[in-house]
């Protein structure tokens, strides 16, 4: 499925003194598509920071736990898109 901007990632772990957040994304989409380039297209709206954590967990269309994945934001670009690199995923 495409990223839909109304459910969007949640901050879960704030920036202290400088540090790096971590953001939380529950959808119906695999690790392999919120992976995409760019898939997060409003991230820098949102407040990404390249170097985040991220936590993405998978639930089917019927709320059925699917997988996880845990990562980082890799990139945020000028049109305000974010890329996630998955360095562990279940899915």
């Amino acid at each position: 499925m495409a990223y839909s901007s109304t459910n969007p990632p949640m901050l879960t772990v704030p920036r202290i003194a400088g540090g790096y957040g971590i953001w939380q994304y529950v959808g119906v989409d695999t690790n392999a598509a919120v992976a995409a380039s760019n898939f997060i297209t409003n991230g820098y709206a949102l407040g990404m920071k390249v170097g985040d954590g991220f936590l993405s967990i998978n639930l089917s269309t019927a709320g059925v736990y699917e997988g996880h994945g845990w990562g980082a934001v890799s990139a945020v670009n000028a049109s305000s898109a974010a890329t996630i690199t998955f360095v562990s995923s279940s899915t």
